[in-house]
């Protein structure tokens, strides 16, 4: 039933032609990690701190969680399954692990479940964040990408990653010494996360040629990837509050100030971890490509401008 709605909306997109492929692989490319920690950036250093940390941290979550769930559970991409489809050509370099549960899926409704949770009295702001999943979880069937329940299961593993966040926080919130636990915790995860990934027997499947359906070691990176946001995210936010503790400020030129140089300085750190898997090795090097742009949102930028606004006149803002 799964490939039979796939093959429809295959036949859909055909039909439409390539103008409503390329906005629907517009939307699709939103909900890349990059671009939604933007979202986070926006959030977490101009509007609201601590709901941008929960955001931050909901997104780290569902990713980490859902990585480890494909790995689990091996399931290969619906192209893969069946030959008659065709995954959109623009998308096709997304869409290289196992497909159950959806990656964009779990980050779109952790992101904007998060974002949601903590504005949930304003009704624009929640409409908003609904429209922004469904388009998201829609674009990754309508590409070809992944099954309706890859989407849904990684809905429910982003929403479920943004409700545990803020229980999470509330109990960290009580006792001074309990962010340090959960950190502890974390990083305890993603050790046996990474050591399940490096060490489980995964299947091996041919096609009638008897060439490989799919290689699993292609799978293994972005498990290191959704490990080193995940550890980055969870040093970061307890170094930030305890080492920087900024406040939230008013001042649109402080907003932007904030802002603008730490998205650049994200974009920076991603491309730094590219290079770097040339040196350190291709899994080091996802690794790093989570952790450092995750880290620098985290606490590395928000060290920075704490003084540089201190040195500008008003003090702080």
């Amino acid at each position: 039933m799964d490939i039979d709605y796939l093959l429809w909306l295959q036949g859909v997109r055909q039909s439409l032609g390539s103008g409503v492929e390329s906005l629907l692989c517009l939307i699709t490319t939103l909900g890349m990690p990059q671009y939604l920690l933007i979202v986070v950036a926006t959030v977490y250093y101009c509007i609201d701190r601590r709901v941008g940390a929960r955001i931050l941290a909901s997104f780290c979550l569902g990713s980490f969680v859902n990585e480890f769930l494909k790995i689990l559970f091996c399931v290969y991409r619906p192209f893969v399954r069946d030959t008659r489809l065709h995954v959109a050509d623009a998308a096709a370099s997304g869409a290289i692990g196992y497909s159950f549960p959806s990656g964009h899926a779990a980050l779109a409704a952790g992101t904007f479940g998060s974002l949601a949770r903590s504005y949930r009295k304003r009704r624009p702001v929640v409409v908003a964040c609904v429209v922004a999943v469904v388009l998201i979880v829609f674009s990754r069937n309508y590409l070809g990408c992944h099954t309706p329940q890859d989407v849904v299961v990684g809905v429910a593993v982003g929403y479920g990653a943004a409700v545990v966040v803020d229980r999470a926080f509330g109990w960290v919130g009580a006792c001074e010494w309990r962010d340090v636990r959960i950190l502890l915790c974390c990083l305890a995860a993603s050790v046996v996360a990474l050591s399940v990934a490096m060490l489980k027997p995964y299947p091996i499947d041919y096609d009638a040629a008897g060439n490989v359906l799919y290689d699993p070691m292609q799978a293994i990176p972005v498990v290191f990837y959704a490990a080193g946001a995940f550890d980055a995210m969870a040093l970061g936010l307890v170094l930030e509050r305890r080492l920087v503790g900024f406040e939230d400020t008013s001042s649109w030129a402080r907003r932007l100030l904030r802002l603008v140089p730490g998205i650049v300085l994200m974009f920076l750190l991603l491309a730094l971890g590219m290079k770097l898997g040339s040196v350190v090795g291709t899994l080091a090097g996802y690794f790093a490509i989570g952790f450092l742009p995750v880290f620098s949102i985290a606490f590395l930028w928000p060290l920075a401008f704490v003084h540089i606004e201190k040195a500008l006149p008003g003090g702080k803002g």
